[in-house]
């Protein structure tokens, strides 16, 4: 069997889609209320179902709306990580910055899922 014609198995999202699921939230803000807000089960599946439409015409991987909201799940899990690490490792060094700080786009990301 040809493994090169074969796709990886696990495709990393782009940053073009992530920047179209951070813009899309944005502009639907339902979509980051969680289990706090529910909205309507009805409304949530098609939204889930438009951004899904969205993310696969951008370049990188093509999943359904499940999937999306299985791996956009993680990301922000990673992110929101990844920032309390950043605002932990400030607070025990005495605010000097980290070798590595968040990116505008990180930054604009946590403001939009209210995030620390």
């Amino acid at each position: 069997m040809d493994c090169s014609a074969t796709k990886p198995k696990y495709d990393r999202a782009t940053h073009e889609q992530l920047e179209a699921y951070v813009l899309f939230c944005q502009a639907h803000p339902e979509m980051c209320t969680g289990k706090k807000f529910p909205q309507t089960p009805q409304l949530m599946k098609e939204l889930w179902q438009q951004l899904a439409d969205l993310l696969n015409s951008c370049r990188g991987p093509i999943r359904s709306a499940a999937k999306w909201k299985e791996t956009l799940g993680v990301w922000k899990s990673q992110l929101r990580t990844r920032a309390r690490r950043l605002k932990m490792n400030q607070r025990l060094t005495g605010g000097s910055p980290s070798s590595k700080p968040m990116t505008d786009f990180e930054e604009m990301a946590l403001s939009t899922f209210d995030i620390l």
